[in-house]
């Protein structure tokens, strides 16, 4: 298995340190790593093998290799957000601790899960959105259609990010949508169908 991190995963890191502080950016970062724990073991459960990982601006890309289909792929997809939900829920419940906020964590988990649902191409919502259209018609058009939407929904986001910006001062969405922009046609040519990823990997 080939770890990676890019520089904009050490980017998030530091950003995530000095505009949140060591606490909350404890919090944040372990809600993503119970995300893509989530993950791990949904591959593992469909019988599927972590060929890679990749740590991003936007989380960790998991590219994994096997007999999978579509269906295995939407499991696999909805496994991190739903991981998330599952934490967010148990730990609202738990009495807070000296150095533990169980609402805030709770609320972290439960961010970064609904994030992870825009269907646009970096995010888990994407990878739903694209397998669920390869099941119901012809890979080609699934490929087009998931591609017209994703610019779709991109815009939406930049449009919302723009608004947030001018009336409340706050980039953040604007710098995610610009950044999920510049990543479409990056990631046309790298989110192929789960065959062709393992093909690729294995070599």
């Amino acid at each position: 298995m080939k770890i990676k991190a890019s520089f904009g995963f050490f980017l998030i890191i530091l950003w995530l340190f000095i505009v949140l502080g060591y606490k909350l950016s404890a919090y944040a970062i372990a809600s993503v790593t119970i995300h893509e724990l989530g993950h791990i073991v949904a591959v593992w459960l469909s019988g599927g093998k972590i060929r890679k990982i990749n740590f991003t601006f936007f989380g960790a890309e998991i590219y994994y290799g096997g007999s999978m289909s579509y269906v295995n792929d939407i499991v696999i997809g909805a496994a991190g957000p739903l991981t998330n939900m599952c934490v967010a829920i148990m730990v609202a419940a738990a009495p807070d601790f000296k150095y533990f906020d169980s609402e805030l964590f709770s609320g972290f988990n439960l961010f970064y899960a609904i994030v992870n649902l825009v269907p646009v191409s970096v995010t888990d919502g994407g990878r739903i959105l694209k397998a669920v259209l390869s099941l119901a018609v012809e890979e080609t058009l699934a490929e087009k259609t998931f591609w017209a939407l994703n610019v779709v929904f991109t815009a939406v986001i930049d449009v919302i990010g723009v608004i947030l910006l001018l009336y409340y001062t706050n980039p953040t969405l604007i710098i995610c949508g610009i950044l999920i922009t510049r990543n479409v046609n990056f990631k046309t040519s790298t989110t192929n169908s789960i065959r062709e990823i393992d093909k690729k990997l294995s070599k």
